[in-house]
């Protein structure tokens, strides 16, 4: 997998690459989105809006329990796949991370998407309903 990223980034014109001034990580960060599916795209442009804080597993499928956007279903899959391209990191089994720097390019990608404002949406209604239950249980 690495070595077919660095093997596109060869393959893409210096000039190009020079014209744009972005870092390499950004344009690994490209690359790899041009070949991720919809879904995941989707779900890495989500999981974005979780900030720095791991992301355990429990608490995703919690936030999207009551999702209807067809790009958050198969979740599995789309884990999956940001993780064998590197977008996503595994810290713990269920656990997940975003390092910093692609946190920030799909955040930036987040808001070329038509259905960003859903997404959004859907995270804020998925949080609330998480902590009333967790506010409640506490009661």
């Amino acid at each position: 997998m690495l070595e077919d990223l660095l093997q596109q980034l060869r393959n893409k014109k210096e000039t190009e690459l020079g014209s744009t001034d972005k870092s390499g990580l950004i344009a690994i960060f490209e690359l790899s989105w041009e070949s991720l599916s919809p879904r995941a795209q989707s779900l890495g442009c989500f999981l974005s809006l979780f900030g720095l804080a791991p992301i355990s597993r429990n608490l995703l499928d919690h936030v999207l329990e009551d999702a209807e956007n067809e790009n958050l279903k198969a979740v599995d899959d789309s884990l999956a796949e940001l993780t064998k391209k590197f977008l996503l990191q595994v810290t713990r089994p269920d656990t997940y991370a975003l390092h910093d720097s692609m946190r920030e390019c799909f955040g930036q990608m987040l808001s070329e998407l038509r259905d960003a404002n859903e997404l959004r949406q859907i995270y804020c209604r998925g949080i609330t309903n998480t902590l009333e239950i967790k506010f409640i249980s506490i009661l």
